[in-house]
Parts: structure tokens; C-alpha cells; sequence
């Protein structure tokens, strides 16, 4: 808990102290991998130069309930939730209807009950990268899938496998203001 609590103070400074305070979004949306659930989280544009990339802070949280049991039974036990955490830079081309994005940062993750792909269940750092595009559907307002990998490892060094790599799907909405 004090690890999130961290971020959100960290995140709270980093976009008070920017000259971009109307450009804050709000995104959420469907995720899937390593369980299945929802994604909510916000940014805020630090760097738009005309012609350039555009630059933003991202806090993105997740919650899986749902394991794939809950929807066909193939005789393995039902994963616990899986919760995350993650905050991390986002880059795009704002110019664009259909646009290319790229968001890298740091990861906390939370495993629960018999989870899937790390095996032990506990807490686990790490790092992240994804790949996505997104399309404006109305003014302020994109849609798109995105890929995520996610490098993590357990907290204390529990695990005997050091490093797991975690994929993700996610299928968001983003509403800029």
C-alpha cells in the first residue's frame, strides 16, 4: 500500500508542476492477461512542441477478478485477483486521427490466490513497455487496443525463477479534456 500511495504522491507532483494543466485525460477500459478485468487510470501532457512528439505522466491501475475459469472449466484451479499498479511515460504524434503510441515505466503488481503466469502468489516489481494505437472517435475522445509486457520480479526474492514476463491486452477508451 505505501508503494502506491508513493506513486500517487509522486504523480500528484509531477502534474502540479507542469505549465499543461488542461491537458489532463482520463483513460479506462477492458484488460485481459494474466486474468480479466478493468484498467483505470489518468496523465498529463508534460511535453507538445508543434511537429513532435507529444509527451505525458501516466497512473494506470488494474483489477483482474476474473480468471478463465469463470468461463470454461479446463480442471486447473481458478487464479486469484491480479492488481496493478503502474506509472510510466507515454509518447504519440497528437496530429494524427489514427495514431501510433508507445508507454514504458515501473510496475507493481499484486498476485493472489493460485495465480497463472508467476506461479507464487505475492507482491512483484518491475518495469514495463507497451504498443498501441488509437483512434478519434469524437473530440477528446480515442479508442484502441494496446499490447503490454510486463518484466517483474517478486519482492524479497521468494521466487526461484528471478525474472517473469507478463503479457497484457488492453482495449481503452482515452477522454482528454
Amino acid at each position: 500500500m505505501k508503494k502506491i500511495v508513493a506513486l500517487f504522491v509522486m504523480f500528484t507532483f509531477a502534474c502540479a508542476s507542469t505549465d499543461f494543466n488542461d491537458q489532463l485525460y482520463v483513460r479506462g477500459g477492458f484488460s485481459a492477461l494474466p486474468n480479466i478485468g478493468l484498467t483505470l487510470g489518468g496523465g498529463q501532457i508534460f511535453s507538445q512542441a508543434k511537429g513532435e512528439t507529444t509527451k505525458a505522466l501516466e497512473l494506470v491501475g488494474t483489477w483482474q477478478p476474473l480468471d478463465e475459469e469463470f468461463f470454461a472449466n479446463d480442471g486447473n484451479p481458478a487464479a486469484g485477483d491480479w492488481s496493478q499498479v503502474s506509472l510510466g511515460i507515454l509518447h504519440y504524434d497528437p496530429a494524427e486521427i489514427y495514431r501510433w503510441n508507445i508507454r514504458y515505466g515501473v510496475v507493481w503488481c499484486r498476485a493472489q490466490g493460485q495465480p497463472n503466469m508467476v506461479q507464487l502468489p505475492g507482491d512483484y516489481n518491475g518495469a514495463y513497455a507497451s504498443f498501441g494505437f488509437d483512434t478519434e472517435l469524437s473530440q477528446g475522445l480515442r479508442m484502441g487496443p494496446e499490447l503490454q509486457l510486463n518484466a517483474i520480479g517478486m519482492e524479497g526474492g521468494r521466487d526461484p525463477q528471478a525474472i517473469h514476463l507478463v503479457p497484457q491486452l488492453v482495449w481503452r477508451a482515452i477522454w482528454q479534456f
